[in-house]
């Protein structure tokens, strides 16, 4: 099972490029954005639409056009990314908000089931973008 789907893998990797970006105060073209994350062309445009969408980045037309992050990258969360663009986190039928399991109000797993789930939305959610550029290739064992 992949709880990030490859969509939102190649989301936060772009979201990651355009916060590099956002430091130098750069603006990136989706084709830059293609070449440098190894992404179909095609695909990063979808992408970077779903992004736009959840209000993450912005659009900018003409000759020096692309792609900036709509805030610092210290307001934007891992959480934010993926549920842009594959929804709000659901690992079963049971979690809250999706339609129920008729054995909810007696399963034993379906306690246990969404307090993971709320696990790994708080961990997302406090896990910014900054964060991720400012420890790339350490790990986030710090308790969070």
């Amino acid at each position: 099972m992949n709880f990030i789907k490859q969509n939102s893998d190649y989301a936060l990797r772009m979201i990651v490029n355009l916060a590099q970006a956002y430091q130098r105060d750069e603006v990136v073209s989706a084709h830059k954005l293609a070449e440098e994350e190894e992404v179909s062309p095609q695909f990063t445009a979808k992408i970077l639409q779903k992004l736009a969408k959840a209000d993450l980045i912005e659009s900018l037309m003409g000759p020096t056009g692309g792609y900036k992050l709509k805030r610092h990258p210290e307001e934007i969360s891992m959480a934010q990314v993926i549920v842009g663009m594959q929804g709000p986190v659901c690992l079963n039928k049971c979690s809250p908000g999706i339609a129920s399991c008729p054995r909810q109000p007696r399963c034993p797993i379906s306690r246990i089931v969404c307090e993971l789930e709320s696990d790994i939305v708080k961990k997302l959610s406090n896990i910014s973008i900054k964060d991720i550029i400012e420890n790339k290739g350490k790990g986030f064992n710090d308790g969070r």
